[in-house]
């Protein structure tokens, strides 16, 4: 039995499939998509699914090496950076800041201060410190 695959219904099965997936997702069934058509699947799949060649031939590598299912999102060591890693100083800058007016017992861990994490917020800001209130916090 002989399938014939149209441009038409390659098109149909992406825009089917892809919004449901992840950005690792979609490169899978798109690789696995080129790889399964063979020479010219990469052009085939970039024009069907609007992802970019380039995209394709990186899915398309992903898929013959034998990725690996994962629960990540993204590669280990991706996403931003902890305010604390970019500016070392900025921890003992808000302890400076916090220490007059720290409430509590002394002995304990959980200490108060009487100023809100807005006010903080600001003074780091005025010391040139990028701080915003939920970094603070």
């Amino acid at each position: 039995m002989e399938l014939i695959l149209t441009e038409d219904a390659l098109a149909q099965y992406f825009s089917d499939v892809l919004p449901h997936c992840t950005e690792l997702q979609r490169r899978v069934v798109s690789g696995a998509m080129a790889d399964a058509l063979g020479r010219g699947g990469n052009t085939a799949v970039a024009l069907a699914s609007g992802q970019s060649r380039n995209t394709i031939i990186k899915a398309h590598g992903e898929v013959v090496d034998g990725i690996e299912p994962s629960d990540r999102q993204r590669a280990p060591g991706g996403g931003r950076k902890k305010a604390i890693d970019l500016q070392p100083e900025l921890l003992s800058a808000l302890d400076e800041l916090v220490h007059p007016d720290t409430r509590g017992n002394p002995m304990s861990l959980l200490l108060y201060t009487l100023k809100s994490t807005y006010e903080l917020s600001r003074e780091l800001i005025a010391k040139n410190f990028d701080a915003s209130p939920s970094t603070v916090r």
